[in-house]
């Protein structure tokens, strides 16, 4: 565990959960039935605490690999919490939840399989959920939007260093792109480029020059939306509704560090962060 992952998870809590409200999160937990709850990649816990929290008479697994993360999840586990750090075994769930995990597992290489950004681990891990769900249990996705538009925006920075490191971006961002074209104008402090380079660009800027050396090795979105409900439909799934959007955080933070437009000035609304999944066994 390295500290850029610590710094990054305690700059998400503190920015992107301390309102509940302001995150589709508290909707994992208003769709989660008992009474068997897990809750898959759980970092701290601050899910697996809000499950435990609203359904006492569940058992609700949080499941985190790193050991020094799934410690604090277990530091504040209530009774009808177990932290570990794999599938619990004999278990059959009646909800399993991925709430912003989907594109690290997508993303980042394992000794079974070492290619990083291979979508075959993101479907080997849905078809484990899928087997270890009750019939009628709910699968529960949330996660980064993908973005699938090759048209052209345009960032100007707010702060100097802005173009700096989007020309970072360019040389470390090692994720396929549908379109990597793109014009920095140092004079103006901007960039052109295509929305779905922009989209990533921006999603892994502003979460800040300590989370960047892992931030920028994760692709946000994995799969157009369109994509994802047929994978479920194939592993046996009923989607039962699947939305994208954009929170409100982000439209705050981003906000803060670029203004986000057409070529001629316009501007845009932010490409979608946040896709939401309810699907049906």
């Amino acid at each position: 565990m390295t500290k850029n992952r610590l710094a990054n998870l305690n700059q998400y809590l503190d920015r992107m959960t301390r309102s509940t409200g302001e995150t589709s999160k508290s909707q994992l937990v208003e769709f989660a039935r008992g009474p068997v709850i897990i809750d898959f990649g759980c970092g701290s816990g601050v899910l697996t605490h809000m499950l435990a929290e609203k359904y006492p008479d569940a058992t609700v697994y949080g499941i985190e690999s790193c050991p020094e993360i799934a410690a604090v999840a277990a530091a504040g586990a209530k009774e009808n919490e177990i932290i570990c750090n794999s599938w619990p075994e004999n278990v059959v769930a009646n909800t399993v939840i991925f709430s912003s995990v989907l594109h690290e597992v997508y993303s980042y290489p394992t000794v079974e399989n070492p290619e990083p950004f291979d979508i075959i681990r993101v479907i080997a891990i849905l078809h484990k959920a899928y087997n270890m769900l009750a019939k009628d249990g709910i699968l529960l996705i949330r996660d980064g939007a993908y973005c699938n538009e090759i048209d052209i925006a345009k960032i100007r920075f707010k702060n100097e260093d802005g173009v700096y490191w989007f020309k970072r971006f360019v040389k470390e961002f090692k994720a396929p792109l549908l379109c990597d074209q793109y014009e920095c104008n140092i004079k103006e402090n901007s960039v052109i480029a295509s929305k779905c380079m922009i989209k990533e660009f921006l999603y892994t800027y502003t979460w800040g020059p300590e989370s960047w050396p892992r931030e920028i090795q994760e692709s946000m979105g994995v799969l157009p939306l369109e994509n994802y409900k047929k994978v479920l439909e194939i592993l046996g799934f009923e989607v039962l509704s699947a939305t994208e959007f954009t929170e409100l955080g982000y439209n705050y933070h981003i906000g803060k560090l670029v203004e986000y437009t057409t070529v001629s000035g316009t501007p845009l609304n932010l490409p979608h962060s946040t896709m939401f999944i309810v699907a049906k066994k």
